[in-house]
């Protein structure tokens, strides 16, 4: 069977069936084009969020717990914000692929190859620049944890020298503060080995 035995020209046919699909990726760019101007502007607004949780958390008038929960939150803007990102950059890598299968073999094949290289490149510098930022907010969070253990302590000092100075200590006091102390440097430790626990299974995921 044949396309010529029903007077049918198969170069006819062929071109049909690549205007159609050329007519099916220009409307999934249109589609595309607007659901990754959606994408990217609420990856904008994630990224203003992340400049005024930063003020908090750097600011040192705010309680060290305040300061360690905005750092958790900027923690979770990052990830929407480069979730947002990722997603618009694999729509453009799909649409390039597209246009690649339907340009195969002509003029623009190069040109569309070299187009699809660089946005999966891009890609990748999304996700370096994404672990770049989750590993500063990680290193901040240890050492905004260990500043409260810190503080804790110096609490519990200073409770101690002031039972002293007061003369009201006594030996039960003393055993009790000095407990409270080691549990709270204790703490700190097992803490920390967490954290540790938790940077290295963030950077495997």
């Amino acid at each position: 069977f044949s396309f010529s035995m029903l007077g049918v020209n198969p170069k006819t046919t062929n071109t049909l069936k690549i205007a159609r699909e050329a007519e099916r990726i220009t409307k999934n760019a249109q589609q595309l084009e607007k659901i990754n101007k959606k994408l990217i502007t609420q990856a904008e607004e994630q990224f203003a969020l992340q400049e005024a949780t930063k003020n908090i958390r750097d600011d040192e008038n705010k309680t060290i717990e305040r300061r360690i929960e905005s750092n958790n939150e900027l923690f979770l803007q990052i990830e929407k914000e480069f979730k947002l990102r990722n997603e618009a950059q694999d729509n453009n890598i799909k649409q390039l692929e597209d246009e690649l299968k339907l340009k195969k073999g002509s003029n623009q094949e190069r040109e569309i190859e070299l187009k699809l290289e660089d946005a999966k490149a891009e890609k990748q510098k999304l996700e370096q620049d994404r672990q770049g930022k989750l590993n500063e907010q990680i290193t901040n969070r240890v050492a905004l944890q260990r500043e409260l253990n810190e503080l804790v302590i110096e609490q519990q000092k200073v409770q101690l020298d002031t039972l002293k100075i007061q003369g009201f200590v006594r030996t039960g006091d003393i055993v009790d503060v000095s407990r409270r102390m080691a549990v709270a440097s204790k703490e700190f430790a097992i803490q920390k080995a967490e954290m540790e626990d938790e940077i290295i299974k963030e950077l495997k995921d």
